[in-house]
């Protein structure tokens, strides 16, 4: 009982300490902050990614590259403003749908230039860029669930020059990256210093949807999409493909004669031009141009297919972290604590499955979470566990070492492998040989009872090694005499012969024991050795306390009477004809040659007996 208790208390205890190391796990991720556990995550989502089937980019963006080829068509980079100028012309030419601009203009250029950059500007929607300036300082405020509680606030911002400013509407380009330099999230507003500023992601989905769009809380209302955002009113970005996977036309085809249609289409303008510095990883590709991954963000916005992490997944991230880690201590607390490690390494598989199929179908949930919640607890309470079992075992291996003597070897193994062992009573035939030590009586009068004693355990001891030898057991000593089994608890068809061969086996080695004790007593003490083969019932008798493992029946007594046989007949063994011919070998029957019928105490019919062969005669 006090063993289950403190096993029940280390459990209770086990499971407090995963609960709470859960918590100081989920706390970070609730709070949408960093934490150690980032570059793991990353590493997961990457390969997510790659894994998870592809998704087309939504045919309506498309972007114009300032690419290597337009900077030496160009002759200078940046380009003039009024090349430029000139390329805005020529996309309105082709009446697309909204124009975003991924370059900063902060600082002038002569009036004419700007004043026709402005003017080109005006012709269709158009949003450039601005950027925020962040030192790493500012404070997080704490999530309340209001519109600016965990939103982005830049110290200080590069807004365009004001001519431009004023002909378009002005976004910040700044994406949010993970601990490895790739884009993870776009915030959808910042906090200014007097106001909300919204990114350069939304104006350019608000442009081409011609719709104003609204925060309620975390979800963003664009037209006819409600997207659900993260923390902070973050977008999780999703990656179409590998760099070049959102169509792209070289800024110089618009110079052409015959310049591309883009009508009804976002065009996002940007630098690929090498060299330029605006460049990012994504799981697909180790560089991929900044305008690309803005083009990207504008996709997610007017599909509706960016990936879903929102404060709901990130509890349900912290409910499986939770699930996992009490499951892991509840499992590995099972009377098998290798079979519970097991279960929880699958578990574990379970989760990361269950993370790939959720990505596949557009949700971000945590793969790291819940495996960082669960495994360190797993494997310090499995290691625990580990112990006790061993401890344990070593205990038991102690306590069935002391015990084993007082069960015989073959009853003890069945019993170990099978505790319902004999509950029922076995019927089979067997050999049974009875054992009596004669001159016992005189023995230990003369001896006293501190030898009497050392001689009576040589003297089981020997009966024990010789019928082992055999494939017998020792069902019971008895004093001075013991009761032998052979064929239970596996019955071979040779019982009955290695019964007769022990017999005679055994009176050669106890005569051989009777000699020292010879000269110390009044009276040699001989062995008389009885035998018989049939039926028996096998059974554990005794109380609910106490119980030993025996045989009974007629076989039993009978081979137990043939010990007052062999008394009046003045031999040493005595066995049935029955056990002679169930051993049905030529050189037993010459070993007991002559077959008498004799009364058997308490039996109404006599029992044809053989006594061995020149048997040495005993008063």
């Amino acid at each position: 009982m006090r063993r289950r208790q403190i096993a029940q208390l280390t459990l209770a205890l086990a499971i407090m300490l995963a609960l709470g190391w859960t918590a100081y796990v989920v706390h970070w991720h609730l709070a949408g902050r960093a934490s150690v556990f980032d570059r793991i995550e990353a590493v997961t989502l990457d390969l997510r990614a790659l894994m998870a089937p592809a998704k087309p980019p939504p045919p309506e963006v498309v972007i114009v590259a300032i690419d290597d080829e337009t900077v030496r068509q160009m002759g200078a980079y940046p380009l003039p403003r009024e090349k430029l100028a000139a390329l805005v012309d020529a996309i309105a030419r082709r009446e697309p749908k909204a124009l975003a601009i991924d370059l900063l203009f902060v600082d002038s250029s002569p009036p004419g230039q700007d004043l026709a950059l402005a003017r080109a500007l005006g012709q269709l929607p158009t949003v450039i860029a601005a950027a925020g300036l962040f030192d790493g300082t500012e404070a997080r405020q704490p999530v309340t669930g209001d519109v600016t509680g965990a939103v982005p606030r830049p110290q200080s911002m590069m807004w365009p020059v004001d001519p431009l400013a004023a002909a378009a509407e002005v976004g910040l380009v700044n994406v949010v990256t993970d601990v490895g330099g790739m884009p993870r999230h776009v915030p959808m507003i910042y906090r200014g210093q007097d106001a909300v500023v919204p990114s350069f992601v939304l104006l350019a989905a608000a442009l081409a949807t011609g719709a104003t769009p609204r925060l309620d809380g975390e979800n963003l209302e664009l037209g006819a999409q409600s997207i659900a955002l993260d923390l902070g009113q973050h977008l999780a970005l999703r990656f179409y493909g590998p760099r070049g996977a959102i169509p792209t036309i070289s800024a110089t085809k618009f110079m052409s004669p015959s310049p591309p249609d883009v009508s009804g289409r976002t065009v996002v303008v940007g630098t690929t031009a090498t060299g330029s510095g605006d460049t990012f990883p994504t799981p697909f590709s180790p560089v991929v141009p900044g305008v690309e991954v803005l083009a990207t963000a504008i996709g997610n916005l007017l599909a509706g297919d960016g990936l879903l992490r929102t404060r709901e997944t990130r509890w349900f991230d912290a409910a499986i972290a939770a699930t996992l880690a009490v499951a892991a201590v509840v499992l590995i607390g099972m009377r098998r604590p290798v079979a519970g490690l097991g279960l929880c390494v699958l578990l574990a598989a379970a989760w990361v499955a269950l993370s790939l199929a959720a990505y596949a179908h557009g949700y971000w949930l945590s793969t790291t979470l819940p495996l960082v919640a669960m495994l360190p607890v797993a494997m310090a309470y499995g290691a625990l566990r580990l112990w006790q079992e061993r401890r344990t075992v070593r205990y038991l291996a102690g306590v069935e070492e002391r015990l084993a003597p007082f069960q015989p070897r073959p009853i003890a193994a069945r019993l170990t492998e099978d505790p319902a062992f004999l509950a029922e009573p076995i019927a089979q035939d067997a050999a049974v040989i009875f054992v009596d030590l004669a001159g016992y009586t005189g023995l230990s009068e003369a001896l006293g009872p501190a030898r009497t004693r050392e001689i009576l355990k040589s003297f089981h001891m020997l009966v024990d090694e010789v019928v082992d030898s055999h494939g017998g057991f020792v069902a019971t000593f008895m004093g001075d005499g013991a009761m032998i089994l052979f064929g239970f608890p596996e019955r071979r068809d040779d019982d009955a012969a290695r019964a007769l061969r022990a017999l005679g086996h055994l009176g050669e080695k106890l005569d051989a024991w009777a000699l020292p004790t010879a000269s110390d007593a009044r009276e040699k003490p001989h062995a008389r050795l009885t035998a018989h083969f049939g039926p028996v019932i096998v059974s554990r008798l005794g109380g609910q306390s106490h119980q030993q493992v025996t045989a009974t029946g007629d076989t039993v007594n009978v081979a137990s009477r043939l010990q007052e046989v062999a008394k009046s007949l003045k031999v040493t063994t005595v066995v049935t004809d029955d056990i002679v011919r169930a051993a049905n070998r030529t050189a037993t029957l010459d070993s007991f040659p002559t077959v008498i019928e004799v009364p058997i105490r308490g039996r109404s019919q006599p029992i044809a007996v053989r006594t061995m062969a020149q048997a040495p005669a005993h008063p």
